[in-house]
């Protein structure tokens, strides 16, 4: 070997490491779980966003209802306002109200937006 020059092939790189490790199933499952609740809330963000009601997801502030109670508590145990990028966001098990908005590959689950709320009121 020349001067300078390293050998790094004898040291397992980061892709390597990830591929050999054992997988988690449960938290596996947790997380696709949670990721599939949050494609809703961003689903809802975007309309949102493209009406200019919002100009980021981060002025938002939606009510997320999770229908099934161990979903519900799964997106409860981790700090789902972070993960959909939100300045606020209420989880709730209330039934979905009408005007929720949902993606039927996801049932169960609605998000009502600030401005739904008040125009429903209205």
């Amino acid at each position: 070997m020349r001067p300078g020059r390293h050998n790094h092939s004898a040291r397992p790189g980061p892709a390597r490491l990830e591929r050999d490790r054992p997988r988690d199933e449960v938290l596996a499952a947790k997380w696709q779980k949670i990721r599939r609740v949050r494609r809703v809330v961003t689903a809802a963000l975007e309309i949102q966003r493209q009406d200019k009601v919002i100009g980021a997801s981060l002025e938002a502030a939606p009510v997320v209802h999770v229908r099934d109670k161990d979903l519900l508590k799964q997106v409860k145990s981790v700090e789902f306002d972070d993960i959909c990028i939100t300045s606020d966001l209420q989880l709730t098990g209330d039934p979905l109200p009408s005007e929720a908005f949902r993606l039927p590959e996801v049932e169960g689950v609605g998000v009502v937006c600030a401005g739904d709320q008040e125009s429903v009121g209205a």
